[in-house]
Parts: structure tokens; sequence; C-alpha cells
């Protein structure tokens, strides 16, 4: 990354076991390439990057404690901004429904949102506009960012596969319907999921076994 870039906003960072893993979004201010997708980053606690204002926004995808147990440390030490659906809000605070407890044992540390989202809102990032899509399933309140030619799934979609609806608040058919809408979206797009690997959605129309052909 050269000096001409600045990290703005962080998405889909989850915390697993020891790492916070995140994919940073880079917006050049000289806006020539507008939009860069970093490379997934890896963390240790010790190692995560000292304040700074060029972190502005963490954007949750949805409230599951593996996507929110590292924003703490991170808002911390960038002083970055909380963003979540409206719907997912209280997974922010309760323990029951973002599986802390069920995962780890213990309770995670509420959490508060600074800015909450609806479905076609729009996120400005110097000269970018981020587009939230509610795409319910995995969680009531889940949703996917679009951005340029990207889409951050978070635990909605994944490379020829999909987010489970066993949880609290989780709905197959609303996955499915949620599906069928990024699917739905014109052209093609790079899908950086929750977890796994980056796909493209021209891909997962053609092989993944939860889309209707």
């Amino acid at each position: 990354m050269t000096t001409d870039y600045a990290i703005s906003a962080v998405f889909l960072e989850y915390h697993i076991f020891r790492w916070i893993t995140i994919y940073p979004l880079i917006v050049n201010p000289l806006q020539t390439f507008p939009l860069t997708c970093g490379a997934p980053v890896r963390y240790t606690r010790a190692q995560m990057p000292c304040k700074t204002k060029k972190q502005q926004a963490i954007l949750l995808t949805h409230g599951h404690w593996d996507h929110i147990a590292g924003v703490a440390e991170i808002q911390k030490k960038t002083g970055a901004k909380l963003y979540i659906d409206a719907e997912d809000e209280l997974f922010l605070t309760d323990s029951a429904l973002n599986l802390s407890v069920e995962l780890t044992g213990r309770p995670l540390p509420p959490l508060k949102a600074d800015v909450t989202v609806s479905d076609g809102d729009v996120i400005p990032l110097g000269s970018l506009r981020i587009h939230v899509l509610h795409t319910p399933g995995h969680t009531i309140g889940s949703c996917c960012y679009v951005v340029e030619g990207a889409i951050f799934s978070g635990d909605t979609l994944f490379k020829m596969s999909a987010g489970r609806t066993d949880f609290p608040t989780g709905s197959y058919p609303q996955l499915l319907a949620s599906l069928k809408r990024l699917c739905a979206l014109e052209g093609d797009y790079h899908v950086y999921p929750g977890h796994e690997w980056e796909t493209t959605l021209g891909f997962e129309r053609k092989h993944n076994p939860f889309v209707e052909g």
C-alpha cells in the first residue's frame, strides 16, 4: 500500500479465538482508483493498529459473537464508529442472541452502536457510497454492504454455501429470499464473505446449491 492510500473502513471484522481478521477498504484520496479491497489481515491483540484518524468506520454485517468480539479493541485503538443493522442492534448487548455464552462460556461485554442502518441506506465514505442491503436469514438483522464492484456478504452468502439458520432469529425461508435478492443484482460482483473464501456473484449464481437457477 502506497502512502497515497488510507484505510478508511473495516468490513467484516471477526474475532476467531486468538485472531482478529479484517478486510480493509482502501480509499485513494486522489480518487484515481477509488476503491481497493485489501486482502484479509490477521492481527493478534498485541498487533492491532495504533490509534489513527484514518480508520473511520467498523461495518458489522450482523451481531454474532465471532463478528463482534474484537470490536471494542478496534474502537479503542482507532476511534472508529460502529455501524450495525437496526434489527441486530440488540445482539450487541444480549449474550443469548450474540451466542457469546453458548460459544465461549461467558458473556461478551456490551457494545454500543454509533450508527444503526436499514435497507436502502447509503453510507458516505470519501468519494464512495456504501449501500446497505438488508438480507435477513442468518439473523433477523443480517445485512450486506455493496460498494463499487464488491459485496461484503457476512454470513449470508459463502462460496458454494450459505449461512446457517438454526440460531436465534434465524429463518431459512428468509435466507433463501435474501440469496435470491443478492443474485438478482445486475452484473457481477466480487464477494467477500464473513468466513472462508472469496468468490464472485457470477460463480455463485451457477454453482451455489442454495441459489435457485
